[in-house]
């Protein structure tokens, strides 16, 4: 008899250890799952319904999608959304994340979370988010979707089970982008994608009731298409406010910085050393450039010299060693769209930048921070120049300053904000 009570006991223990297991890594519906899958099916997690984040009801949620966990570090766009998911807590709203991929990308998604923002990853969510937002849409205030491609995928959804008010932010056109591609390479297929983005990108508009451009180039592109389009030019990224620093004369080399997963950057440093290097060598023999730049393909890896040094992804504070020491960020963009947020963190940085009209545009009143050149050769000649002119560089990297603290910073893009939400 005590044999066979011995026995149950420890079954019964070993039930509860798993359900405990069980609990701790997956919370009260892991246990539902177990115990009935049927019922977990149909249950759908409350957040942000009963509550807010800090218990507070009176708050307005605000769900923001985007491709995945915002990888700050690695891109200008991961850097834009998580601005946005920091400002958007801080103006008080009850902020909710899906990344269209549902992984739990550490540590993003852990620094997300910190920041009082509920992320949705994992499996449960990856299967059923449809039935998420049909649950939960009516107590949602405001929808802020992220690039053609994510956006296309939730929209209807949205506005079928939401009120909310939908926002689409197209981090930059892709219809001209390609289009532009395709004026330089004259690559057929880039032409064909063009037309199948702007059909898209068109549809994404007119079913927001707010669409997002980072340039007045784009948003009067739009207009020139459609002048009923609801569409606006917003703030792409923010800064916070620093002091200006003493500019430092002995700097030396040449810094560009932008993620190779992004055509126009691939092809710009392509033509720059191939082109334009050549050239700036023969009058700055010692001169060295810095390639950094997050999913370097084997095409850039090529690039490498003795004076051309490709260093591939670099965290925040080894980027900012770089761009300390660096004389001249440059930005040599052939095409692409949106405002460049590559140039603006140099111009943040305080460090000198050379651009292309490319580069430079959607930047209002813009060169008197900026050294501007389209032709390959008269590019190599300006940058010589400003190379051997300390005190040009020390005008830019000021005016450089100052243009950002006007008009890129948190104030500024609340005032933008304010025209659509609740603040």
């Amino acid at each position: 008899m005590d044999n066979k009570i011995n026995i149950y006991l420890n079954i019964f223990y070993k039930k509860i250890k798993k359900t405990i297991i069980l609990f701790k890594n997956n919370g009260f519906s892991g246990i539902l799952a177990k115990l009935n899958k049927k019922y977990v099916k149909e249950k759908i997690p409350s957040y942000p319904l009963r509550y807010n984040i800090d218990g507070k009801l009176h708050k307005k949620n605000i769900l923001i999608i985007d491709r995945y966990v915002p990888h700050f570090d690695k891109d200008a766009g991961s850097r834009t959304v998580f601005q946005l998911l920091e400002l958007f807590v801080k103006l008080g709203f009850n902020v909710i994340f899906i990344g269209d991929d549902f992984i739990k990308h550490e540590s993003y998604t852990a620094i997300i979370e910190q920041a009082n923002i509920k992320v949705l990853y994992g499996k449960y969510y990856y299967k059923n988010w449809k039935k998420w937002i049909k649950y939960n849409g009516k107590y949602i205030d405001y929808f802020f979707l992220n690039r053609p491609y994510i956006s296309v995928k939730y929209i209807d959804v949205i506005r079928k089970y939401s009120e909310g008010k939908i926002c689409y932010y197209g981090h930059d056109l892709h219809f001209f982008r390609d289009l532009r591609e395709y004026e330089i390479t004259n690559d057929n297929e880039k032409l064909v994608s063009s037309k199948k983005w702007k059909k898209l990108e068109l549809s994404l508009m007119k079913k927001s009731d707010v669409a997002y451009y980072p340039s007045t180039i784009e948003v009067d592109k739009i207009k020139e298409i459609d002048p009923s389009i609801n569409c606006k030019v917003i703030q792409p990224y923010i800064f916070p406010k620093r002091e200006l620093q003493i500019y430092d004369s002995a700097k030396a080399n040449l810094i560009f910085v932008g993620g190779f997963s992004h055509s126009p950057n691939v092809d710009g440093i392509l033509w720059f050393v191939n082109t334009i290097m050549p050239l700036i060598r023969q009058s700055i023999p010692d001169i060295i450039l810095y390639v950094i730049g997050s999913n370097v393909t084997e095409k850039i890896k090529k690039l490498e010299k003795d004076d051309v040094k490709i260093l591939g992804y670099l965290d925040d504070n080894t980027l900012d060693e770089y761009y300390k020491k660096c004389k001249i960020c440059i930005v040599p963009l052939r095409y692409g769209a949106g405002v460049k947020g590559k140039l603006l963190e140099a111009m943040y940085k305080q460090i000198p930048v050379i651009t292309t009209s490319i580069g430079a545009e959607g930047l209002p009143n813009i060169e008197e921070c900026l050294i501007i050149e389209n032709d390959p050769e008269n590019f190599g000649k300006k940058l010589i120049n400003m190379y051997n002119d300390n005190n040009l560089l020390k005008k830019l990297a000021e005016n450089s300053y100052y243009y950002i603290m006007k008009h890129f910073t948190a104030d500024n893009a609340v005032n933008i904000l304010k025209e659509d939400f609740d603040i």
